[in-house]
């Protein structure tokens, strides 16, 4: 078979290596080698087989998974030669359901499209609700409302807390305007915070007031003393964390050196949200 199907995945356990396999005749392939993990995770002779009838494009494919298993079929479908390769990957694990070429945010668009009217987000204890009409309208706001800070494609915003609407829709309206949602586990203490948010270079951080037995703003402000003397919607200047510009605050009281996620989308332009 002339077509054949570039595959780059990943072997190292968390070092992700760039490797590649070459499916040719009946769209068989073996690795020629042995690889092995770091740390001696795994000894396993690795290998990758497909069924599929057809590859109808030359594909070159970013790292997309760790392959664990010893001998894994691989989902592919064919896919209609584009200009640019590069841009969107298909591969996927053992699974006769294909990947969907959409992004996050233009698949909200499209099911609040469909489904205008259909319960998006319910949160009982808070009886708090929204439709999918109502949610992309609040994910473009928190979207447009980043823009007036100055936050654009491919800036960083870390979450951090338990679930909650907020949560919802700083995970949507990042999707929607390009930014990268970076998800911090809600139980780090200072130094664990302090590093993820350097190691990543988050520009925003989107924070519960507390979490449990836990104060986050009292461990933020304990990180960043320069937040007491921060006018509400100015930058920070944080020696420990500069890249960390703005932190929004969930919930309805408003601290120093914070900004309200109800404040920040009150702050969307009707022309950022366009």
């Amino acid at each position: 078979m002339k077509s054949s199907l570039w595959i780059a995945y990943a072997l190292n356990k968390m070092n992700l290596l760039n490797r590649t396999l070459h499916l040719e005749k009946n769209n068989v392939a073996f690795l020629k080698k042995k690889f092995f993990c770091s740390g001696d995770y795994s000894k396993y002779n690795y290998k990758t087989s497909t069924n599929a009838t057809t590859v109808s494009t030359i594909t070159t494919v970013p790292v997309v998974s760790i392959i664990y298993s010893r001998h894994v079929r691989l989902h592919t479908s064919p896919q209609k030669q584009t200009a640019n390769p590069l841009k969107w990957s298909y591969v996927h694990g053992a699974s006769s359901v294909p990947l969907l070429g959409i992004t996050v945010g233009k698949q909200l668009q499209k099911t609040a499209e469909t489904n205008p009217n259909r319960s998006a987000v319910i949160f009982a204890n808070e009886k708090q609700q929204l439709t999918f009409t109502e949610l992309l309208a609040k994910a473009d706001m928190f979207a447009a409302g980043l823009r007036t800070f100055g936050f654009k494609h491919g800036d960083r915003v870390g979450i951090w807390g338990p679930n909650s609407l907020e949560w919802v829709l700083t995970q949507y309206g990042t999707a929607r305007g390009g930014i990268v949602l970076v998800n911090i586990n809600p139980s780090y203490r200072k130094n664990e915070l302090k590093y993820a948010l350097n190691k990543v270079g988050c520009k925003g951080l989107v924070a519960a007031p507390s979490y449990k037995n836990i104060d986050y703003i009292s461990m933020l402000r304990d990180l960043m003393p320069e937040m007491d003397n921060t006018l509400e919607g100015s930058p920070l200047n944080a020696k420990d964390i500069p890249d960390l510009k703005y932190v929004f605050s969930m919930g309805a009281t408003k601290y120093p050196g914070t900004i309200r996620v109800d404040d920040l989308l009150s702050m969307a332009s009707l022309s950022e949200i366009r």
